[in-house]
């Protein structure tokens, strides 16, 4: 080799490790995008025409049927800008019929670059924008679905399915919505093709589920949905599941986070799976729906804020499980949820509901709802319900709820007045198990007239919270009069905040081990272990808590599978020292994001000093320079 040569050599090296430290190297899985072709609304050339590495020009395009049927393994398909419109009854929009094979051979439906691609159902009953009927190995990536009645069908053991960047959203008033998640097999008869490894994120889900004319009394849908409830197969004469065609609700490893989700019907969004990541996504549901009904509806639009006058909503969030199960072992972090409204029949204005047990609820904001903040829902029944059990409620902030409906405060009601809390039991006697520690919960109506902003529970475990009666805990800009911000409130806490410190430990260590691997905690729900959500997304934007044992300087990430929940174990990723009940915090939270910061944890969902340090990404498999 020629010195001259190896220069060359050394530099091309040397760039290529450069720019990708900068984020300037194109890192791909192999094989997607190997062959790339083009569609648009008008496009009608034959499928093999429309192949070309740089956009073809007019003329030759192919159209959405031909992506649809012959889009292959490997293949990234192009859609330019403009109005795809999709007419008739039982009609689809994008609906691949093949799928990828592998990680490095995927089928990427993308919006082309520069151009907004948008599919419009204009005329018919019933459509579908999106449907993936037991595929796997596809990616949608920044297209607009509007106007359809279900906005998306992802069912039929459907799996490894990324969709990102995308909109969907229906009309004011619009009966539509609905990007479903579920068990439904071929046929629609049989409920147990359960669906897993989804990963869903940054993308708008706005408008849908509503009642759309006459007296509609009545729930809408959900915008957002992972799985069916109990009873969607029907029961036998004694009220039990027909367990041929029932489902178990094993719809799993789903990963839901960074998307906006507004205007629901009924909620935002509800789960029914386990084994579930649902970070970072904000909600609001402030009343947008008209009132169809002049008037006659149990629950009268009438607000503090004439703005919604004549309007409905309904809740945010609800997270749920009916089949008797011991645990759906979900992950919630990271959200912004606020404003939820009253819908026409019913009082369930909650920003999150939380109807299913030993799920870790952490670094959430809740505010501004109607009713309550953050409410443990049913308990265990007759018919196979848990509820709201055995769940770690920690490093929350649940702010302003109960406030701008008159109604709720009136003894026209069954409870006089309505909760309204930071955090209220559906059932006081039957929610049983939670932990509630760490949290702000401040400024909720319950403290005006009841003198508490947590329910009293013996059943529950509930310690160490800042409370309004602990006073002003300083926030940022509590700023609520923008619902439809992504920022606002801003309920980080000030550099005189009060609330800065105060946190207790999560746990402590059972025996003490020195240069070990194995730890032995008393409780190790507080944790996760990087294997819930979709393996899309694993090592990418979710990784294993690091936890601090003994002092706060003693620091370790948890393995990679490493929790053992039935045993209360934690396999450690690298070997540390520590003493029998030595105390336990939570270092950096699923992100990577450090949370400890100073002596103890300030309260709350906001750890003053943290910034943005991240665990870093692996490095990339196939480099590209561009």
């Amino acid at each position: 080799m020629t010195e001259k040569y190896e220069l060359k050599l050394k530099i091309m090296i040397f760039l290529i490790l450069f720019f990708g430290a900068f984020g300037l190297v194109k890192s791909t899985w192999a094989g997607d995008g190997s062959k790339i072709y083009w569609v648009s609304p008008t496009g009608t050339a034959p499928w093999p025409n429309c192949q070309s590495s740089t956009d073809p020009g007019a003329g030759k395009y192919c159209g959405l049927d031909g992506a649809n049927s012959y889009a292959s393994a490997g293949e990234t398909i192009y859609f330019k800008g403009g109005i795809y419109s999709i007419t008739g009854m039982y009609a689809e929009g994008l609906s691949p019929k093949n799928s990828g094979t592998d990680r490095t051979n995927r089928i990427i439906f993308t919006a082309a670059p520069g151009e907004n691609p948008e599919l419009v159902y204009s005329s018919g009953t019933r459509s579908w924008g999106l449907t993936v009927e037991g595929n796997s190995w596809l990616k949608m990536d920044g297209i607009m679905f509007t106007n359809f009645t279900d906005w998306a069908l992802i069912r039929n053991r459907a799996h490894a399915i990324e969709v990102t960047n995308c909109t969907f959203r229906g009309l004011t008033g619009s009966e539509g919505g609905g990007f479903e998640m579920v068990e439904a097999c071929l046929g629609g008869n049989d409920f147990t093709c359960y669906v897993y490894d989804i990963w869903v994120h940054g993308n708008t889900f706005s408008k849908g589920g509503a009642p759309s004319s006459g007296n509609r009394c009545v729930e809408g849908g959900d915008l957002v949905r992972v799985g069916y409830p109990y009873y969607t197969c029907g029961t036998d004469a004694n009220n039990n599941r027909i367990p041929a065609t029932c489902t178990q609700g094993l719809n799993h490893h789903i990963t839901i986070e960074n998307n906006l989700i507004e205007y629901a019907g009924h909620a935002g969004m509800d789960t029914y799976g386990q084994n579930l990541v649902i970070r970072n996504n904000v909600f609001h549901n402030e009343p947008w729906i008209p009132d169809y009904s002049g008037g006659t509806c149990t629950w009268p639009p009438t607000y503090i804020n004439p703005a919604f006058n004549g309007k409905y909503g309904h809740r945010n969030w609800q997270m749920s499980d009916d089949m008797g199960r011991d645990g759906t072992w979900n992950l919630a972090e990271g959200n912004r949820s606020g404003h939820a409204s009253v819908n026409p029949n019913n009082d369930g204005a909650d920003n999150f509901d939380l109807a299913s047990s030993k799920n870790i609820i952490r670094y959430n904001y809740f505010y501004n709802a109607m009713n309550n903040g953050l409410m443990p829902k049913y308990g265990p029944t007759g018919n196979g319900s848990v509820g709201g059990l055995y769940n770690r409620i920690y490093n929350n902030t649940i702010y302003h709820n109960g406030y701008g409906y008159p109604y709720y405060h009136t003894c026209i009601l069954s409870t006089c007045p309505e909760p309204q809390a930071g955090i209220h039991y559906y059932y006081p006697g039957l929610d049983i198990g939670n932990v509630i520690k760490n949290n702000i919960v401040y400024d909720n109506a319950s403290y005006g007239y009841a003198g508490w902003d947590i329910q009293d529970s013996t059943a529950n475990t509930v310690t160490n919270n800042w409370l309004t009666s602990n006073g002003d805990p300083k926030f940022v800009n509590p700023d609520l009069t923008e619902p439809t911000s992504r920022t606002l409130p801003d309920l980080t806490l000030q550099s005189s905040s009060p609330a800065k410190d105060g946190g207790t430990y999560l746990t402590t260590a059972k025996g003490s081990a020195s240069n070990s691997t194995t730890l032995v905690v008393d409780d190790a729900l507080y944790f996760q272990d990087g294997s819930w959500g979709s393996d899309l997304a694993r090592g990418v934007t979710l990784f294993p808590d690091w936890i601090a044992i003994g002092t706060v300087s003693n620091t370790v990430q948890i393995a990679q599978g490493g929790i053992n929940y039935s045993t209360n174990t934690l396999t450690l990723a690298s070997p540390i020292t520590w003493s029998n009940g030595a105390n336990i915090w939570l270092y950096k939270k699923s992100d990577g994001k450090q949370v400890l910061y100073g002596p103890a944890p300030d309260y709350g969902a906001f750890e003053y000093g943290q910034n943005g340090d991240t665990i870093p990404p692996a490095a990339p498999t196939g480099l590209m320079v561009n």
